[in-house]
């Protein structure tokens, strides 16, 4: 679709708690309030003692990014030919939204922000897709921004290179050594639903706790490092602490099992429908809320808060957390991976529900994921010919740099701890050397850089894709990461999933879905590359790169591809020596024919006179060799004397004809 001339806005909300009548009363309310670098005075209207304004009241001078904010953080890309800033990168769909300003008096057509609609599922794709302002590799789980524009006026192929701004997810799962176990009861013959056994196997995770201490961790520089598997670590440790208490071993049927040193705790009997694409079981399930209904909800369902939370323990974040530099966009979870049959020979689409005595397993694994940006050359090339034809991505490789003044310069945006984490999105990107001493700005110079986001705590709700922005760039990260830990199973009611996002993923509707994700499921390294897919296939849905080769400075070196036909001297060797071996055998084979004349050709001629059926007939038959043929007559001759005789053959013997009148005297006394 066509790219609108958006003016930048941004909303900066914050999540404050409910009140009536003076009074805090349960819930909390989102209100808007001023964003960095706008100046009151400019808006040209009085707040009153309260910084917070309704959202929908908001006007477009409050949502306007000042210049300076623009400047800055696109200084780093105004002279490279096609690297995109964080203002390069747009919503792929969007809306324009009415909001009647209290304040003025004016209904403004200026709110624009993005929406959400899954475009093309990308997840089961092999190969690099270039799309629509993207080039996106599943398998590595990359995006690259680029408005793809192709070189014209070439004949042949051509191909270039070009250096792009990538983002790529890290995720780091943690194997919780707790384990969902479904015994479907031999009595199970039902279509529709079968009845199993649920229980919980602890192989480690309960027993080797210690539960006398929280655990604390403590990330001094995530920038540098953000230590996902510490987080993720943390995350389990945490999860099975309150595992732990929630389940009251006392109170619960414990039996040993055959595995050495694990407990089976049984949980209950549950009925599991075929065709449900919600059934938990049945399915992979990636939750924020580290919540497992069918685990947690039959333990205690009043605790859902505290699985929350160890969300914000992963994160890093506390209801109080700033919004500063050094803070990275953080998303944790708990992933339950699709059963597996425990005899591991069977790759049903759906759990044989006819078939008792069988049991299946899901993993549990603690989950912390980050977003990384990087530049990364790729080579492209085109038909010339086809001017309408896609560019082909033929290979896309880290950029390497010579020196280290030559590695990018990364900015985030300071707020000096006057914002919250869940207030605003940070603005990042690559900065000019000149911008490095500004005070609202800190600087790293690295070879990648792991995104901000807008990160709330537990039980307070954002916005999915917010209202009233359009700062895709400052704003897809925090939000397709959101969508991803909300995927699957059953999922907690918030504005993430307005669209449906998650049922895009669900493994029991979609057979080539659940191989991947079965087979991805089985350990904790693959099952960190399922948020990855799924962030990495929601990003390709919701934004847009909307710089090309066309509108830089600097135009990239395109180099037409001419088909020649090559030949090495190395490969013609074997010709060489078979052609020699050759041309040997006739010059010797020549050599002895001038050299026995008598046998040479004229030895050969007489051997084919020889062997010549009509001149052997000739010269045997008794009627003819007192005419003088033999052998050993020149050909000339024979050919002129005998050469029109005919021979019989259809009698018992050979007979020559000599003339006209004996055959047909023969005829005549056939007659009679």
């Amino acid at each position: 679709m066509p790219r609108l001339n958006l003016t930048p806005t941004r909303l900066c909300m914050e999540t404050v708690p409910a009140t009536e009548n003076g009074a805090v009363v349960a819930g909390h309310v989102t209100t808007a309030t001023l964003c960095p670098g706008v100046d009151v005075a400019e808006l040209g209207f009085l707040i009153g003692n309260s910084k917070f304004l309704d959202i929908g009241q908001a006007p477009q001078g409050m949502l306007t990014l000042p210049d300076i904010l623009r400047q800055t953080f696109s200084s780093g890309t105004t002279k490279q030919s096609s690297i995109s800033n964080i203002f390069d990168i747009e919503w792929r769909q969007y809306k324009r939204l009415k909001a009647e300003n209290s304040f003025t008096n004016i209904t403004s057509n200026l709110h624009v922000t993005g929406i959400f609609q899954n475009i093309q599922n990308l997840v089961l794709s092999q190969k690099t897709e270039v799309i629509e302002g993207l080039i996106i590799d599943i398998n590595r789980a990359i995006v690259g921004f680029r408005n793809h524009t192709v070189p014209i006026g070439f004949d042949h192929p051509v191909i270039w290179h070009e250096d792009l701004l990538f983002v790529e997810p890290e995720t780091v799962c943690v194997d919780t050594n707790l384990t969902i176990q479904i015994d479907i009861m031999s009595g199970s013959d039902g279509f529709m639903s079968a009845s199993a056994d649920l229980s919980l196997l602890d192989k480690g995770g309960l027993s080797a706790l210690n539960l006398m201490k929280a655990p604390e961790p403590d990330f001094p520089n995530p920038q540098k490092y953000p230590d996902l598997y510490r987080r993720a670590f943390a995350a389990a440790q945490m999860y099975g602490i309150l595992t732990v208490r929630d389940l009251n071993l006392s109170s619960l049927s414990v039996q040993s099992t055959s595995v050495t040193n694990q407990k089976k705790i049984t949980l209950g009997e549950v009925q599991l429908y075929r065709f449900n694409p919600q059934q938990e079981l049945g399915d992979c399930t990636l939750s924020s809320t580290f919540w497992v209904e069918n685990i947690n909800g039959r333990i205690n369902n009043n605790s859902k808060i505290e699985y929350m939370r160890i969300n914000d323990l992963c994160r890093g974040l506390h209801d109080d957390a700033k919004a500063a530099h050094h803070t990275v966009l953080i998303e944790c979870g708990l992933l339950a991976g699709v059963p597996q049959d425990s005899s591991d020979e069977s790759m049903n689409f759906y759990i044989p529900w006819k078939e008792g005595n069988r049991t299946w397993t899901k993993g549990l694994y603690s989950c912390a994921s980050a977003v990384k940006a990087s530049i990364k050359t790729v080579t492209l090339s085109v038909n010339g010919r086809a001017a309408f034809n896609l560019p082909q991505v033929t290979e896309i490789k880290d950029k390497e740099y010579p020196d280290q003044g030559r590695i990018p310069l990364w900015g985030v945006e300071d707020p000096h701890n006057r914002y919250t984490s869940g207030m605003l999105s940070l603005l990042w990107g690559l900065v000019s050397p000149e911008s490095e001493s500004m005070t609202n700005m800190t600087t790293y110079r690295q070879p990648f850089f792991y995104l901000p986001g807008r990160m709330d705590s537990a039980g307070r709700e954002m916005f999915f894709m917010t209202e009233g922005e359009n700062l895709a760039g400052a704003d897809f990260g925090s939000n397709m990461m959101r969508a991803a830990y909300q995927t699957g199973g059953t999922r907690v009611a918030t504005a993430s999933f307005e669209y449906g996002i998650g049922s895009n993923y669900l493994a029991s509707t979609n057979r080539g879905l659940w191989s991947m994700w079965h087979n991805l499921s089985r350990t904790a390294e693959t099952a960190s590359m399922i948020p990855n897919i799924i962030f990495t296939d929601l990003t390709a849905s919701a934004v847009v790169g909307t710089k090309g080769a066309s509108s830089a400075i600097r135009k990239p070196l395109v180099t037409p591809q001419v088909s020649r036909l090559r030949y090495k001297p190395v490969y013609a060797v074997p010709a060489i020596i078979a052609g020699a071996f050759i041309l040997a055998i006739v010059l010797i084979a020549f050599a002895i024919c001038l050299a026995e004349r008598g046998r040479g050709l004229a030895g050969i001629r007489n051997h084919v006179q020889v062997l010549a059926p009509g001149r052997i007939y000739t010269t045997l038959l008794p009627s003819q060799s007192e005419n003088g043929s033999d052998l050993a007559m020149h050909g000339k001759d024979w050919n002129k004397r005998f050469g029109a005789q005919v021979i019989d053959l259809s009698r018992p013997y050979p007979k020559l004809k000599s003339s006209e009148a004996e055959n047909e005297r023969e005829n005549g006394e056939r007659l009679t």
